[in-house]
């Protein structure tokens, strides 16, 4: 039976050890989670997940996983706290909690467009060359090709029609200046 841990093991996030945003559905994220801490310390359990999150039911997690319970907003915060996700990635266990509890193909459709966009922003801000410093206009097109991005996703098409000029404005400079 393992001991249980110390106030100070409680105190510390159980950090991610997989990449979310190679997920598609939050339950087999949660699973292969669990799995691997278990795997990385016996003394990792539902129970200690649950301590850890705040839960005062030891098989939540397992619940969860199972496809017995859905997450809330509350419990949602709850999960990716204990499990030390950033905001983005939070971001995105909210889009697939969000899409596996759509009822209509429409709301289905938005959403994962959403998670797609999500993946796809996070994969631009990682392949970033870390030794390249990016120019001013260049830190504004990505910037603005991101509020372009949310708009397109957030449904609100006219969001995006209002960033359009702006865009086309950053690329016919950049051009300039290379030419």
């Amino acid at each position: 039976n393992p001991t249980m841990p110390t106030q100070q093991q409680m105190k510390q996030p159980l950090a991610p050890v997989l990449n979310i945003f190679s997920y598609s559905d939050y339950r087999h994220f949660l699973a292969d989670y669990y799995k691997t801490k278990k795997a990385q310390s016996a003394k990792f359990s539902y129970r200690y997940f649950a301590m850890k999150a705040g839960f005062s039911s030891a098989s939540y997690l397992k619940l969860v996983i199972d496809g017995k319970r859905n997450l809330t907003e509350c419990s949602q915060e709850k999960f990716v706290n204990a499990i030390g996700l950033n905001e983005k990635e939070c971001e995105y266990v909210n889009a697939l909690v969000v899409l596996s509890q759509c009822l209509t193909e429409r709301e289905k459709m938005k959403f994962f467009k959403k998670c797609e966009l999500l993946k796809e922003m996070n994969s631009w801000e990682n392949d970033k060359p870390t030794n390249v410093k990016m120019t001013p206009a260049a830190q504004q097109w990505l910037a603005t090709g991101k509020k372009i991005a949310e708009a397109m996703s957030s449904g609100k098409p006219e969001q995006y029609l209002n960033h359009q000029d702006i865009l086309k404005g950053i690329i016919e400079q950049g051009f300039k200046k290379i030419h």
